[in-house]
């Protein structure tokens, strides 16, 4: 249960009283002990997050790019996961994860943007909080902003990218620089206290413009640059830690929130698919004191953090989390079989009408559920080439009965309930900012009809598009994308409602009539477009097939308060109950 905020004040205080009482002890009796079990017991925590960051560029995991000597350093006396997974390619969906110890069934964030942390989840900052941790985060970029709930829990929050903010081909992030000064300039004033920590760094997110002389010195792999970027400005908060003798008294957790697919399968960037192009992330734990390295080959996911923190506490971890205490592997323990599945999902196919991809990945198999069923043999086809599920159906239909018990038993599915409405302003920035602005559709169940999402990756970049051409206003440019992939034989009807849309800026209601029809002859059951067609027909007086598109609208959602809005209007008119 969470605190109030007067709760977690006397907690604090409760907390001060106590290592009060314990440096009383020391300084009286001498019994040093008593201290030291106390340090290890709540040491200073941070927690690094590098933003699009693969692992196969870290020195530590086998690049011979020597972009990393910081991280690497630190992974000399820290504990280097090697087979870790993000449970989502995209920043929010794994960021909760990361902070919650959930899977995104159970927290209920899918995507950038529409979606927000629900109230009811308790973060890891929450969590310390109560124990008397002072709590700061300093973000990169606006997916992290403070409106999409991951500030639950921090004293100090810092999103303020006015000041250092970047455009860089429509995306808004402040430089890995400003990210550091703003931290070490808070641990100087914090540095006496016992603090949780989080940096953010979105520097490798696309585009990639390295500063200088970053963008010289990597001017033929920019992706490489930003990330030699990143380890540098991580370099600098290390030293900053130790020159403020926080250093070996604190565990330190370095990862990424996913990784990027650089053309691998066809994508160039991330959040389609979960192949380990983009789901494979790097994962680092420098425990208190440690000065010996381990290497883990243990399955480990970022829903272990929060577990693995905990259990670094000796606080309690709630049986509610999808994730597992990593501590044994801390202290170099072997792994404990191969049995393990992670679970990963992108729901960004829905956006135009395709099924979503719902994967378990584990150390021999990896399973992905969608329209063509995927499986791949890990150790012997690591970057998932060959689909061998038409090889193995028993292999498929066991773990396709485990993906359904990890959402089952889990209790997980929470559906659209944690949607955040974002007002008008907002939205417009943000589809300028290059977000595609459609929001996920939430599905774990499966429409065989439905199109596979890797049936149409070569159109993507195309079919992404739209939605920033119409917000920046090119609706004709979109027309044109609209019309070529239909000439080209791409049966979305995504593609069909967006000529709709068009057609209405434009002022053709009669052609907007014609395009929804088309997109409902291959998605019939899509409320928003039965609304639009009702307000098209009442526009055009039609007002009995109106109440029809509106009153259907209202079947498929009952709760679309545009179509019932619509729909109560024209009955008043009309004098109908």
């Amino acid at each position: 249960m969470k605190k109030t905020k007067e709760q977690s004040v006397r907690a604090r205080r409760t907390w001060r009283l106590v290592v009060g009482g314990v440096v009383v002890a020391v300084v009286t009796t001498g019994v040093l002990l008593v201290r030291s079990l106390r340090v290890s017991q709540f040491p200073n925590i941070i927690l690094i997050s590098i933003d699009t960051c693969r692992a196969d560029h870290w020195g530590c995991y086998g690049s011979k790019q020597d972009l990393t000597p910081n991280i690497d350093a630190l992974a000399r006396q820290a504990t280097v996961f090697m087979d870790v997974t993000s449970p989502c390619p995209l920043t929010l969906p794994a960021h909760t994860s990361m902070f919650t110890g959930k899977i995104p069934p159970c927290h209920g964030v899918h995507d950038n943007i529409y979606h927000k942390v629900p109230d009811s989840e308790v973060t890891l900052a929450e969590r310390l909080k109560e124990h008397g941790y002072s709590t700061a985060a300093f973000v990169g970029a606006v997916v992290l902003d403070k409106k999409f709930g991951l500030s639950q829990g921090f004293d100090h929050y810092d999103d303020e990218l006015n000041e250092e903010l970047t455009i860089m081909a429509g995306y808004a992030e402040r430089r890995g620089e400003a990210v550091t000064r703003a931290a070490t300039a808070w641990l100087d004033e914090h540095a006496g206290e016992r603090f949780f920590l989080f940096a953010h760094y979105y520097d490798p997110h696309h585009p990639y413009r390295p500063p200088a002389p970053f963008d010289t010195r990597y001017a033929e792999n920019l992706y490489a640059g930003e990330i030699a970027y990143v380890d540098q400005q991580i370099g600098r908060l290390v030293s900053h830690l130790k020159g403020l003798g926080l250093f070996e008294s604190s565990l330190i957790i370095v990862t990424a929130d996913h990784g990027e697919a650089l053309g691998e399968h066809g994508e160039e960037f991330h959040g389609f698919f979960i192949y380990r192009s983009t789901t494979r992330v790097p994962l680092l734990i420098k425990n208190v004191g440690q000065s010996q390295a381990w290497v883990s080959s243990a399955k480990a996911g970022l829903v272990d953090i929060v577990p693995t923190i905990l259990a670094q506490l000796s606080l309690e971890v709630p049986p509610d989390m999808s994730g597992e205490d990593l501590s044994p592997y801390l202290r170099g323990q072997p792994p404990r079989g191969q049995a393990r599945y992670l679970y990963c999902e992108s729901m960004h196919g829905t956006k135009y009408g395709m099924n979503a991809l719902l994967g378990l990945d584990g150390k021999r198999w990896k399973f992905i559920q969608t329209t063509k069923p995927e499986l791949y043999h890990l150790a012997d086809d690591m970057h998932e080439t060959l689909n061998v599920a038409g090889e193995n159906p028993e292999t498929v239909q066991g773990l396709r009965m485990e993906l359904q018990g990890h959402l089952d038993d889990l209790n997980c599915q929470r559906g659209d309930s944690n949607l955040e409405v974002l007002d008008p302003a907002d939205l417009d920035r943000l589809r300028q900012l290059g977000y595609t602005g459609e929001s996920v559709t939430v599905s774990f169940d499966f429409d065989e009809g439905k199109p596979d999402p890797k049936d149409y990756i070569s159109v993507l970049t195309q079919i992404e598009s739209l939605d920033f051409d119409i917000g920046r206003g090119e609706p004709e440019k979109a027309k044109t994308t609209c019309l070529e992939l239909i000439q080209a034989g791409v049966e979305l009807a995504f593609v069909h409602a967006k000529l709709g849309q068009i057609a209405i800026l434009q002022g053709s209601d009669p052609d907007a009539i014609g395009h929804y029809l088309n997109a409902l002859d291959l998605e019939p059951n899509n409320a928003d477009w039965h609304n639009n067609l009702g307000v098209l027909m009442i526009r055009a007086g039609r007002l009995g097939e109106a109440i029809g598109w509106l009153e259907e609208a209202v079947r498929l959602n009952p709760d679309h308060p545009k179509a019932l809005e619509s729909l109560e209007k024209l009955k008043r008119q009309l004098g109908e109950p």
